[in-house]
């Protein structure tokens, strides 16, 4: 991910670790078979796919309404709570 983030001419994530739990949580990786990997799940390359320029030419930032697309498909796919009886 520092890798990915340097690229993109990003931050550095200050625990990537973290950051990935959170994408699992909501949804968007699956568990590793290892301790502390993920994968990406269809879930998520369909968000990476919405938020990617669509000729691959533009190198830009996502645009205000791919963001409210993720957003909106996180909303969707996060998982709600179960009450407990």
């Amino acid at each position: 991910m520092q890798e990915a983030a340097r690229k993109a001419n990003r931050e550095h994530f200050a625990n990537p670790l973290k950051t990935l739990r959170n994408a699992h949580q909501l949804g968007m990786l699956d568990k590793g078979s290892e301790k502390a990997t993920f994968t990406i799940n269809s879930v998520g390359e369909n968000l990476v796919a919405m938020t990617l320029p669509g000729d691959g030419t533009n190198n830009s930032r996502p645009t205000k309404s791919a963001k409210k697309a993720v957003k909106k498909a996180v909303k969707a796919t996060a998982k709600k709570p179960t009450k407990k009886a």
